[in-house]
Parts: C-alpha cells; structure tokens; sequence
C-alpha cells in the first residue's frame, strides 16, 4: 500500500540519515576499541601491510581483515583524524541505500524514504556509524545477505550475491555472522514451511563463491602464521568466546533483559512512533514474517548470551527499520513528514557531537592525544592500566586501560610495561604514564609536563641522575 502520509523524495531522506553523521571527525578515537583499530591500521599502513594485523609491533589477532582494508585507504588520504572512521560512515550509508531498494520493491518509494530515515536517524545506527568499530561493516554485509537471500527464493540467481555479501560479513566479524543466518533461515523456514521449495538445489556454485571470499584473507593469514593464526584468532577469539571465554563482557543471567532498554534507546526518537511494527501478527504474511524472525532471532541470540555490550544488537536494525518504515508509509501512526524526519535529524546530530565531544573532553582523552602529539620524543608508556580492580562508575573520568590510540597519534610503536626497572635501567627515556604513577620514579626523574590525567617524564637510571 503506497504512503498516506506526506511525501518526501530519497535524496532528501539521505540528506537526514547523514546529518547525524556529521562530525565524525571532531573528536580523536575513543579507547579502548577505536584505539586498538586505529594504531592497527596506522601501523599495517607504515609496514605496507594487507595481510597480518599489527599493534605496538606485534601481530593482532582479535578481529578479522575487512575494517583494517577499508580504513587503510582512507588513512592514507586523509589521516587518523578524518580517516579512520570513514568505512563506518560510508557503511551507514550504504545499509540505507539497501533497505531503501527491498523498501521500493516491497512497498513502495514512500516506504523507501521512510526506511532510509529511521535507519539513518536512529540513536544506535546513527552513533555506530560515527565510530570506528566493525559494527556498521558488520550491519551492510548481514543486511545484504539476508535481503538477497530472501530476494532469492524467488530468483536463485540472487543466492551469489547472498553468498558474496555473507562472505563479507565473515571478514567483518567472524564466523559468528554464518550462525546468524543459519538460525534466521533456519527459524523462518520452520515459521514458513512454503517457502522451503525456493532454496532447494542449486547450492554448490553460492558455496563456493562463499568459500572463496572468506578464504582471501584467511587462506593468506594461515599460510603466513599458521599455528599461531589458528590458536590467536579461530580458537581464542571466536571457538572459546562463542563457548563463553569473553569474560570481560560477561554478565550473568540477571541480564537477561538487558537489551530491551537499549533497543527502545536505540531506535529513538523516531521509532517510538512506530513500535507496534516490531511485531507483525498477521497470518499469511510472508515478509513481515521474515523481518520478523530477523530481528527476533538476533536479539534472542544476544539476550541469552553472557557476554553483552550494547553496540553488539546492531544488527537487528534493518529489519525493524523497514517493518517501522512499512507502517508509517501505510498511514500508521504519526505522520512523519518531512519537517518531523528533518527535526529528527537535527535533534540526533546535536545529541551525537556534544556527547562525544563531552566525553572525549571530561574523560581525559583529549589530553592524552594533545600531550602526546607535543613530545614526539616519547620513547614508552608506564603502567597506565589499573593496579586495583576497582570500577570507577558514576563518573566520567577515564577508566584506567592502556589507551592504545597512544601508538597511534604517535606515529610509531612504544615500549609499554608495568615494570619501573625496565624504564629505569633502559634510561634515560622519556615516559608517559599517569600522574599518579609519578611516585615510582622519585628520585631519579624530571617531570617535563604533568596534569591532572597524566604526566611525560625523563626517567635517569638509578644510578645515574
């Protein structure tokens, strides 16, 4: 059913899902996970690398290939600061442009405004999207694959296009992404016993394409490291955590229904229009089935696992963007002109930009980056992590992690230990560390620049000052 609520042509949809985009590059990366990605593609690209990833010197294993490709470019261009979160911009985009294509096809061009608008306008897309983090490859790739694969139980040859884009879910983020769809084809199957006939033979060339676009960094990462490939990465960072070894993130049953807050957060503010689309219930209805078990499925997933954090639900936005956008374009619930949409817009963008500038200003990250572009002549970092485990909550202060973007604005790697006689007796070297820490090298140290945060020293040998 076309829209009868007032329309407003795509580009004009586009224009609003970038908007909240703007200002990507106002802030440096956040540690801890911006950072490691930061200084990962910052060094691949010193070294000429495209096959094994590097941290401070050393291969890093935690998360596969496709942000590193996408970003290396970009930094390359145009640097750390504007560079590095542009696949995630450029991914924002290009989920919308997809939803807005099945929207058209499915429900008319209204629809695929509206689409385009609650994908691009939605606090939890909209705030992925600014950051560097696999999420948003992670969101293009999954939506293309189960969009085409639904596309293709009506046309087959759709299926290659199915299995290129899982292929490239796998890059983004591991096996995980091949467990996702099976469970929601598996699951809708079940819920539309009808619509098995449309995947049935015909399989094997998909697979292979499938095969061969994950094998183009896996083969190469497995030839060059081998056993420590296979330990590092298959086994510790995606076997175990699967099996519940992220204990870091790990929260126990009482989290139940974590997710539930953060999808209503996630899809403001103009999702709350529409929230009586997240469950469509009428028989017969083989799409709004599909989307259905999309989301549900993925959510489910996350709810019944341990280890949670709130940009892993990413995922579920496409299909409840397009079930939202079919209702509003039908006349369901509020009106949602363009006027409203562009409020909308503006409203998210301001949320987004003072809330990172907040946090990258109170929390101390700023200067961190400021001190360490002023002293290139830095040579280590000391015992910037905890020594007490202790959560520091209800405050904006920095948590008291490594800051891994430091090898980044650095520009090269840095010693990083906890032991003050390695510092010492590798003197003199100029050190930063936390200002809290100053206390280990008395004696036998000149302070060069100390706030509240942090501090740059030259540390003497003990015997030598």
């Amino acid at each position: 059913m076309e829209a009868t609520s007032k329309r407003f042509p795509l580009w004009l949809a586009f224009v609003f899902a970038f908007l909240p985009l703007v200002g990507w590059w106002l802030t440096g990366l956040f540690d801890i996970d911006e950072g490691f990605y930061g200084s990962i593609v910052s060094e691949m690209n010193q070294r000429g690398e495209w096959i094994t990833p590097y941290f401070n010197g050393k291969p890093w294993f935690e998360k596969p290939i496709l942000l590193y490709w996408l970003a290396k470019p970009f930094d390359a261009l145009f640097g750390y600061q504007w560079g590095m979160r542009m696949p995630s911009v450029l991914c924002s985009m290009g989920t919308c442009w997809l939803l807005a294509r099945f929207a058209r096809d499915k429900f008319g061009s209204n629809a695929a405004s509206l689409v385009v608008v609650f994908c691009g306008c939605s606090l939890l897309p909209a705030a992925l999207g600014r950051l560097m983090m696999t999420d948003a490859p992670l969101h293009l790739a999954l939506t293309g694959a189960l969009l085409s694969f639904y596309e293709s139980l009506e046309r087959p040859a759709k299926r290659y296009g199915t299995a290129v884009w899982l292929g490239i879910a796998v890059l983004a983020k591991g096996p995980v992404a091949l467990i996702f769809f099976a469970l929601i084809a598996g699951v809708y199957f079940w819920r539309q016993p009808s619509m098995r006939k449309g995947y049935k033979g015909g399989w094997l060339g998909p697979l292979v394409v499938l095969v061969a676009v994950i094998a183009s960094w896996y083969l190469p990462a497995y030839l060059v490291h081998r056993e420590v490939f296979v330990q590092k990465f298959l086994i510790e960072q995606n076997l175990n955590r699967f099996l519940g070894g992220d204990k870091a993130h790990t929260v126990g049953i009482a989290s139940l229904p974590a997710y539930i807050p953060i999808l209503l957060l996630g899809i403001f503010p103009l999702g709350w229009t529409q929230f009586k689309a997240l469950f469509p219930g009428k028989s017969g209805d083989e799409i709004g089935t599909f989307l259905g078990v999309w989301w549900q499925t993925i959510f489910a997933f996350f709810s019944l696992s341990g280890a949670k954090l709130p940009h892993y639900i990413l995922p579920v936005m496409a299909p409840i963007c397009l079930l939202m956008a079919r209702r509003a374009a039908a006349g369901g619930g509020l009106k949602l002109s363009p006027m409203v949409c562009g409020v909308a817009a503006v409203l998210v963008s301001v949320l987004l930009n003072v809330g990172a500038s907040t946090w990258y200003e109170k929390s101390g990250q700023k200067v961190a980056h400021d001190m360490m572009r002023r002293h290139p002549e830095i040579e280590a970092i000391f015992q910037l992590t905890k020594r007490e485990k202790v959560l520091n909550t209800g405050s904006l202060k920095l948590q008291e992690t490594n800051l891994p973007s430091l090898v980044m604005v650095h520009g090269k790697p840095l010693l990083d230990t906890d032991d003050p006689a390695r510092v010492a007796n590798s003197g003199p070297m100029v050190v930063f560390t936390r200002t809290s820490r100053l206390a280990e090298f008395a004696g036998h140290s000149t302070v060069i620049e100390q706030n509240e945060y942090f501090a740059v020293v030259k540390v003497f040998p003990l015997q030598g000052h």
